[in-house]
């Protein structure tokens, strides 16, 4: 599948509402546990860039589609502080973790886990997508 047709499965299957901008990115928009969520998609790459700005957060991953025909955002989190520093430093920050964003394939509600640091994401980042 092309990474084009990826970024149009993400917006199919409702994961996220989106707007197409010139350079062939997508934007989509999340609100959840962590405030409102704005995830660029470059559609040539599937790579994932996206701000949090309740905790001035970053992130940064990459979207792939799901053998069963889902989406999964497979990525990391950062910001300048939070309840737990990790060893090494992520782009300048030692709060950082590891996050999962996913939805299935009959556009079910999507859903989110993360962890501090290297750790396997494990807790809820419950999202919503916002139309």
């Amino acid at each position: 599948m092309s990474r084009f047709k990826l970024a149009v499965s993400i917006i199919a299957f409702g994961l996220l509402s989106s707007t197409a901008c010139l350079a062939q990115q997508t934007t989509v928009r999340l609100d959840g546990d962590f405030g409102p969520v704005t995830l660029v998609i470059d559609q040539a790459t599937g790579l994932v860039t996206g701000t949090y700005p309740k905790y001035n957060g970053k992130i940064f991953g990459e979207a792939a589609k799901t053998l069963n025909g889902g989406v999964t955002l497979t990525g990391t989190w950062m910001q300048p502080k939070s309840d737990q520093a990790c060893a090494t430093a992520v782009q300048g920050s030692r709060y950082w973790g590891r996050l999962v964003f996913s939805q299935g394939p009959n556009a079910a509600q999507p859903k989110g886990t993360w962890s501090y640091c290297d750790a396997a994401p494990n807790r809820p980042w419950n999202i919503h997508a916002v139309r």
